[in-house]
C-alpha cells in the first residue's frame, strides 16, 4: 500500500437533466454568448470542430487554451485543455429524453480529475441560464 500508482488515467462523470430542448441546450455550450452566463466569463470565439479558442475566468484572473477535438451537432462535443499543466480531455454527450427534457452528460479524462469537480460544474450551471430548469447528478465511475 504505500507505492500507490495510478495504471489508468481516471475518469469522472456527471450527469445533468435541463428542462430544455436538445437543441437549445447544445447552441448554449458552443456559443459563448449563452456559456459566458453560465460558466467562463468570456471565450475568443465559438466552438468549432479543429478550432482552438482562449476560456476566460476574469474572477479568478485565470484563461485556458482550448482545442476542439470533435463535435456532432445536438449530441456531443469534445475538447482537450490543460488547465493545469496536464492534457484533459472533457467531452459532453447531449441526449433528447422527451420533447423539452434534455440529457448532459460530462467526462473528464485526465490526472486531477475527480468528481467533485464536475458536480461543482453541474452546480454553477444550474445557478446561471439553467436554473430553474435543471436537476444535476453526480456519480464518479471507474468503468469508462
Amino acid at each position: 500500500m504505500n507505492n500507490l500508482q495510478l495504471t489508468q488515467m481516471p475518469v469522472a462523470i456527471a450527469e445533468m437533466l435541463i428542462r430544455r430542448p436538445v437543441a437549445e441546450v447544445f447552441e448554449a455550450f458552443i456559443n459563448p454568448a449563452t456559456t459566458s452566463k453560465f460558466w467562463f466569463t468570456s471565450s475568443s470565439g465559438r466552438l468549432e470542430p479543429g478550432k482552438q479558442v482562449q476560456w476566460d475566468w476574469e474572477m479568478y484572473d485565470f484563461s485556458v487554451q482550448v482545442t476542439v477535438l470533435a463535435i456532432e451537432e445536438q449530441k456531443r462535443i469534445l475538447i482537450e485543455w490543460s488547465a493545469y499543466g496536464t492534457p484533459t480531455m472533457v467531452e459532453w454527450i447531449f441526449t433528447a429524453r422527451l420533447r423539452s427534457i434534455s440529457s448532459l452528460s460530462k467526462s473528464r479524462r485526465g490526472s486531477w480529475i475527480t468528481s467533485g469537480f464536475l458536480c461543482g460544474f453541474f452546480r454553477a450551471a444550474s445557478s446561471g441560464s439553467f436554473r430553474e430548469s435543471s436537476h444535476w447528478i453526480c456519480a464518479e465511475r471507474e468503468d469508462v
